[in-house]
């Protein structure tokens, strides 16, 4: 998958999975009896942090082997830089006020990485498919 395709794929997925985990907290909330503040400027957030949480999967693009060691610390080093950016952006966008808000801007973040690694790797295996089918009738063909 080159580059821009997967940071706007990676973007679409995480804004999307925000999107619906704020649809599924509404739908509690309205079950509570509570309301849920929604800003104009959510879905313009939503998309913006979305692209900034897109960008630090590059940095897979920068490794030259496939060792296990490395895999992992990328793997962290993602994770916590991710939850950075969502951090930041929900306390400048106002997504939380107070450390229960932040309990559960992570939780909903947790899910959403495991959403979109999953997503991702799928992605990826249809494009590995794609090229074995073609590589496979260019060899039939010969």
């Amino acid at each position: 998958m080159n580059r821009l395709k997967l940071i706007f794929v990676q973007t679409m997925m995480i804004s999307t999975g925000m999107l619906m985990t704020l649809g599924f907290s509404g739908l509690i909330n309205h079950l509570r009896g509570n309301d849920l503040k929604f800003e104009w400027y959510y879905p313009m957030s939503i998309l913006l942090t979305g692209f900034l949480c897109a960008l630090p999967t590059l940095l897979f693009y920068l490794k030259d082997d496939k060792e296990a060691q490395f895999e992992k610390k990328m793997i962290a080093v993602h994770f916590v830089l991710l939850y950075m950016i969502i951090a930041a952006s929900g306390r400048i966008f106002g997504w939380y006020s107070d450390i229960k808000g932040l309990v559960s801007v992570f939780i909903t973040y947790v899910i959403i990485y495991v959403a979109v690694w999953s997503g991702s790797l799928w992605f990826m295996k249809m494009d590995d498919n794609k090229i074995n089918e073609a590589l496979k009738e260019i060899q039939d063909k010969e």
